[in-house]
């Protein structure tokens, strides 16, 4: 896999509570193999993680993606928040994304070919990508499982709006 993010926010090499070091012990704990990038806390993985051949720090975004099976974004870094998907979707196995920040548009992504999970949204295919209604807030097809909702059509908790593109 492929992390874009080990710091746990921007704007800081911070690692201490960070959700990437979880995922990042599971995965070489499993036999997994990880490229990551992270503008800041780079310097911080390698000092968390000491001789660890299992984790491949990048000094860029666009290095830690060759022949991965799938990018894990997992810090809301300005860098990823538009990134060139074609060039991602070319350089990955297989066109997969887990967005541990929801930064991207599930609906575009999906049309791009890509499988696209996001936290709280689960898994988009091109049955939901297509759906004509979803919610507002969170973006999930037809009606989603939270309560922040407050206006337009409102079933049970969700609120419901068609899609107009």
């Amino acid at each position: 896999f492929r992390f874009w993010g080990l710091a746990f926010k921007p704007n800081t090499d911070d690692m201490r509570e960070a959700p990437s070091r979880v995922l990042i012990e599971k995965l070489v704990e499993s036999g997994a193999t990880i490229n990551a990038y992270d503008p800041q806390a780079s310097e911080e993985a390698r000092r968390l993680y000491p001789g660890e051949n299992a984790l491949k720090i990048f000094s860029s975004a666009n290095e830690a993606l060759e022949q991965s099976s799938g990018l894990v974004v997992k810090t809301e870094w300005n860098e990823f928040r538009s990134p060139d998907f074609e060039f991602i979707k070319d350089k990955l196995i297989k066109p997969l994304i887990l967005d541990g920040r929801n930064l991207y548009d599930p609906i575009t992504l999906t049309e791009m070919g890509f499988s696209y999970f996001g936290v709280g949204r689960g898994k988009w295919t091109s049955k939901s990508a297509s759906a004509s209604n979803f919610c507002s807030r969170c973006a999930y097809p037809e009606v989603c499982t939270t309560k922040h909702h407050n206006k337009k059509q409102v079933v049970g908790d969700h609120q419901v709006v068609t899609r107009l593109y």
